[in-house]
């Protein structure tokens, strides 16, 4: 008999499903009554590369909870019948985290933060008394989705960070080869211009790679023994490949580079890479040397992903759909009760820093996921009578979304679609289930209102 052998995607999908399932369950067994808040914390950490970045980023995230619930209490608590004092404080908080959103380390806290600010004031009808109680909740179902995550993706199928780890190294190696090649056969005088511009593209893709590796370097790496205490050396290695990536691309752009130093470089990184710790005395010579005989460029040092220019533009871009918005639902009739501001605050400082292309992608997938999530709560989820029966359909939910966007450029739609397969089927997920659908209704509707505006802005601001 042959074994049946899923691809790795298939494996990383049914572990989301069967995580989402489980927390689902566990929470409408202990009677809480937001399951759908620990159901997105699962879709959402596990939308990363590696579980290292998934525990990195479920970290942020509680630590934005934490934020958010004490940001919530202050605003509710201080201002709860001042509306000019409360929108004044409550735009100052969100400016402040859209322009941090972007840090490189802490960004995505500072992002959580808000939104659950945000959520915690508006699901409490802006009241400090029963604020309180959501946000309580909140942490609960926050931690509860963390938890669970983290037990089912490190005992089904685990797969450790130090494995992509070296799924990259190789990927790099690899291409190291190819050059070397062009360089050591003397074979660049007769590259066409089409040659010259696929190494071009393929010395970005090398240099994406390599800053992937140092990031991953950067994490905590529970799950990878050998990478955390290898962890200096192969800093060591990663720096002496974005080193060997710049003499060669210099050397192809026709610079005075001696072709001996890449050989003798290459023939050291071989090395390295078989026995990281034992080479890294002459790994480090080779490096001192490139430095001093060379003029390597070296990509600016910042804490940040974008320059203060573009962070000050993600800010007021932000503040400007959120005060638009909230005059849309002031001085309009706009459905939805407090569902106005809560959508345009978490879009806004989510959406903000994404390009014109990103907002008409979102707004396609919404329409196409808001159509078979509303399917499924008219038609399927009404006839469940018990609750394993909702959380088998979330293992299919879980697996299905996870199968459709396993392609790289359609990664956002993993948390897109996981987050609207639960808001948009909120009533069903509640203590007291109730089918009502009006809300969302009013919600996607909501939604594209907001989209429209943000489209607005972005191609306002396109020109700053």
């Amino acid at each position: 008999m042959h074994k049946i052998r899923l691809k790795n995607t298939t494996k990383e999908a049914i572990k989301v499903g069967i995580a989402v399932a489980s927390t689902i369950l566990v929470s409408l067994w202990l009677g809480w009554d937001k399951s759908y808040w620990s159901a997105i914390t699962v879709f959402v950490v596990a939308a990363n590369e590696t579980y290292s970045h998934s525990i990195h980023k479920a970290r942020n995230r509680l630590l934005g909870t934490v934020i958010g619930v004490v940001a919530s209490i202050f605003l509710l608590s201080q201002f709860p019948q001042d509306k000019v004092l409360f929108t004044l404080f409550y735009t100052l908080f969100m400016a402040f985290s859209a322009f941090m959103s972007v840090h490189k380390r802490y960004g995505y806290a500072f992002r959580t933060g808000f939104v659950v600010c945000v959520v915690i004031a508006s699901v409490s009808g802006f009241n400090a008394d029963t604020s309180f109680a959501y946000s309580i909740l909140r942490i609960q179902e926050t931690v509860l989705g963390i938890v669970v995550y983290s037990v089912v993706f490190r005992f089904i199928w685990p797969k450790k960070t130090e494995d992509v780890f070296f799924e990259i190294m190789a990927l790099s190696t690899q291409h190291n080869r190819k050059k070397l090649r062009l360089i050591t056969h003397n074979q660049l005088q007769s590259a066409t211009p089409e040659v010259i511009k696929d190494l071009e593209e393929e010395s970005i893709a090398q240099i994406s790679r390599l800053n992937k590796l140092d990031d991953i370097l950067g994490l905590a790496l529970t799950d990878s023994s050998r990478l955390a205490y290898e962890r200096v050396y192969w800093r060591l290695i990663v720096k002496a490949l974005m080193q060997f990536e710049a003499l060669m691309t210099q050397k192809i752009q026709g610079e005075k580079i001696d072709s001996n130093i890449i050989v003798k470089g290459a023939k050291i990184l071989s090395k390295s890479l078989c026995s990281p710790k034992s080479n890294n005395g002459e790994l480090m010579r080779w490096c001192d040397e490139i430095e001093a005989n060379y003029r390597i460029k070296k990509a600016p040092v910042s804490a940040f992903s974008a320059p203060v220019k573009q962070r000050i533009i993600f800010t007021c871009k932000a503040v400007s759909i959120l005060l638009t918005s909230l005059a849309f639902w002031i001085y309009l009739p706009v459905p939805g009760s407090s569902m106005m501001p809560m959508v345009a605050s978490v879009f806004a400082i989510v959406l903000a820093p994404m390009p014109s292309k990103a907002i008409k992608f979102t707004a396609i997938c919404t329409a196409i996921w808001g159509v078979f999530f509303l399917a499924e709560f008219v038609f399927i989820i009404p006839a469940f009578t018990e609750a394993w029966q909702l959380a088998l359909l979330y293992l299919f939910n879980g697996i299905f979304i996870w199968k459709v966007s396993e392609a790289p450029s359609l990664q956002i739609q993993k948390s897109l679609a996981g987050n609207l397969s639960v808001v948009l089927c909120m009533g069903a997920l509640q203590s007291s289930p109730n089918f009502e659908i009006t809300t969302p209704l009013m919600m996607l509707t909501v939604v594209f209102i907001i989209l429209g505006i943000i489209n607005f802005y972005n191609k306002l601001y396109r020109s700053v």
